[in-house]
């Protein structure tokens, strides 16, 4: 669902729950650090209830490390003893501004990524699980897939109906989770000394360095970067305009 704080800040003081990644190490450890740098953005306690916010981090995060990402619509099911959340499936549990709508990400074809499901924590019986999720796929058999959490507790994500306006729904967003990405960006712990969370293009060239030119080089352009980042910033907090 997409960003609604008359939705979402009830969920601010929910006990918070650790994230579950049944995935590769490799995959394990950037989710980890995803998840925790989130933690100190300003906006992720507005938009963790949000999916397509989320997915569009994930997108954009992902990207950046060099790899393949497809956003996927779809509807999620969460189970216990005695009760049941439907999350973005037609016309349930949808507030007021809303969309029923929700959206995970493909990363290689290999892994599902939801960090979207804040709002089945909205419902009292259902705090105890995750804001996120992530497990691997078959990427000919993605849906329907069923994760258990515990004896209790169980997540099953399905598509046999998907919002069509999704694609909308994304763009509408975008400045939303463009706004969260440059947030998580700008956090101490993952400036460029991290190579876990380098883009791409800055991944490549520090493979290529091989003297002291080449490393003042690379900090005179992580300077350049700060200054742009940071004027692009400045910029966009005066027009953006979240959907509600």
């Amino acid at each position: 669902m997409p960003f609604n704080t008359s939705q979402i800040n009830g969920l601010i003081d929910v006990a918070p729950v650790a994230p579950v990644f049944f995935v590769r190490e490799d995959y394990k450890q950037i989710l980890n650090q995803l998840y925790a740098g989130l933690q100190h953005t300003e906006l992720w306690k507005k938009v963790c209830g949000s999916c397509f916010c989320t997915a569009g981090f994930i997108s954009l995060a992902f990207t950046d490390l060099g790899h393949r990402v497809r956003v996927l619509p779809c509807y999620a099911v969460a189970l216990k003893e005695r009760g049941v959340f439907t999350l973005g499936y037609k016309d349930s549990n949808v507030a007021s501004g809303q969309v029923d709508g929700h959206a995970v990400c493909l990363i290689d074809e290999t892994i599902l990524v939801d960090f979207g499901l804040g709002n089945i924590r909205r419902h009292a019986y259902f705090t105890d699980f995750p804001n996120a999720m992530a497990y691997s796929v078959n990427s000919n058999n993605i849906f329907p897939h069923e994760t258990t959490l515990d004896e209790d507790k169980r997540i099953i994500w399905a598509n046999g109906w998907a919002n069509p306006r999704t694609d909308e729904v994304m763009a509408e967003n975008r400045p939303a989770y463009e706004l969260l990405y440059r947030q998580y960006k700008s956090l101490p712990s993952t400036k460029m000394h991290n190579s876990v969370f380098i883009p791409r293009q800055a991944m490549e060239l520090t493979r290529q360095i091989r003297s002291k030119e080449d490393i003042a080089l690379m900090k005179q352009a992580d300077r350049q970067y700060d200054r742009e980042d940071y004027e692009s910033r400045k910029a966009t907090s005066k027009k953006l305009n979240f959907r509600r």
